[in-house]
Formats: C-alpha cells, structure tokens, sequence
C-alpha cells in the first residue's frame, strides 16, 4: 500500500508498549472481562527523511500475546 503513494522504503521509529486495564470498548471486541489487563502498543512509521507516514495503536489481551523483540 504504501509503495502505491510513493514510500518505497520506511523503518519503525518507535514502538511504545503500556499496561492497561480493559473497559467496555476494548472488553466487548476483545472477548474479555472488564477488568482484565491489556497490552496497548503504539507505532510509529517513518520514510527515509524520517517523516512519520504510518501510525498505530492496537489493543491485546495481555494472557494472549507473546512479544518477541529482535534488534
């Protein structure tokens, strides 16, 4: 997709991992309890001049991920 406006190359700037505790919009969707503890992961994108192009935030039941960080 991004090839498709131009960005032929890009590197994860920063990726931000945080605790939370789950309420109704992010129990309901997940299949969880309320109250259950969450992995909430921010990403930022960014193209060869460093402008950020892609940003993300996703939601995870802690109890069902595993993160496996490489460098």
């Amino acid at each position: 997709m991004l090839a498709r406006f131009g960005v032929r190359n890009y590197t994860r700037k920063s990726t931000h991992v945080a605790a939370a505790i789950a309420e109704a919009a992010d129990a309901a969707p997940l299949r969880i309890a309320l109250g259950r503890p969450l992995l909430i992961i921010d990403s930022v994108d960014v193209d060869d001049a460093g402008i950020p192009i892609l940003t993300s935030r996703a939601r995870f039941a802690a109890d069902r991920l595993e993160l496996v960080i490489e460098t």
